[in-house]
């Protein structure tokens, strides 16, 4: 009998190490090991306007949350597609208005958040600023710069996002984050 309980609590460890290899070699996006991971269906769920299914993986820099860090409210997502899909930069602000004041106030239990979101078209995608509510952590608006990056091969749309201006060092490790291109 304790044989078998033995074999059991062995097979339930292997099972759970198996799962999460199969996890890490699942994700889309390479960095870090310190830039924290999630990952969320899409549609998401604080934002059922955005008409899209696949999912989206997010990686948080180390410092993502502490006011005092170069890294405060740094961070990057993408977005994994089922189907490939292109957005013009209106339906693009639009997307980003419904993502955030439905993250914020979801988060801040809040109801009216007032994003707004002012992109420019580039070749590689969109790149502009983002105004919200910051439930998070200072409890006031914030302005996040960022690229949206549209890779059709492999059907996604990859977001980065800071308070700090492009030309701010913290960029060059956004920039370094990207999709495993198998």
């Amino acid at each position: 009998m304790k044989i078998l309980l033995l074999s059991i609590l062995i097979f339930s460890v292997n099972l759970k190490e198996l799962a999460a290899q199969e996890e890490q070699r699942s994700q889309v996006l390479v960095s870090p090991d310190s830039w924290r991971y999630e990952k969320l269906d899409l549609p998401l769920s604080f934002a059922p306007e955005i008409k899209i299914e696949g999912f989206e993986e997010v990686r948080f820099a180390p410092g993502w949350s502490k006011q005092e860090s170069e890294q405060f409210w740094t961070y990057t997502f993408v977005w994994v597609l089922e189907s490939p899909a292109t957005f013009t930069r209106e339906e693009m602000e639009k997307n980003l208005k419904h993502y955030f004041d439905g993250l914020m106030s979801l988060v801040g239990k809040i109801d009216s958040v007032g994003t707004e979101a002012s992109l420019q078209q580039e070749e590689f995608g969109f790149s502009g600023q983002v105004e919200t509510y910051d439930a998070f952590f200072i409890k006031d608006r914030v302005l996040l710069n960022l690229t949206i990056e549209h890779n059709q091969d492999l059907s996604l749309w990859q977001f980065r996002l800071s308070p700090k201006e492009t030309s701010h060092p913290v960029w060059q490790q956004l920039n370094s984050i990207k999709a495993k291109s198998n």
